[in-house]
Order: C-alpha cells, then structure tokens, then sequence
C-alpha cells in the first residue's frame, strides 16, 4: 500500500457566523480538494431530528 488510495476528512464546526462557509471555500480552491455541505446530506434543520447517520463514523 503506497498511500495513494488514502484520503483526509476534514470537518468544519462553529458557531453561526464564524465564516464557516468561508473557510470551506478556501479548502475547496485547493487542488484535489472537494467540499460536501451537511446541507447537501440533510433537509434542513428539521431533517437532524429523525437522522442517525453519524452513527458508527467516529469508530
């Protein structure tokens, strides 16, 4: 294994207005870099209520 096969995650986290959205577009322009907005896996602040797909990432 040579590494190449490997990835980082990086997860942003903050209070509202701490320039979140800011900072994430600074990684994104970053070569081989993606972004994925919670907004794009959940609907909403209501869609947190019922969702348990964190569940089991952190192992």
């Amino acid at each position: 294994m040579d590494g190449s096969d490997r990835c980082h995650v990086v997860a942003v986290e903050g209070h509202s207005g701490a320039r979140k959205s800011f900072f994430a577009g600074h990684l994104a322009a970053a070569p081989g870099v993606e972004v994925i907005n919670s907004d794009d896996l959940v609907p909403g602040w209501s869609g947190w209520s019922g969702w348990s797909g964190w569940s089991g990432w952190a192992e």
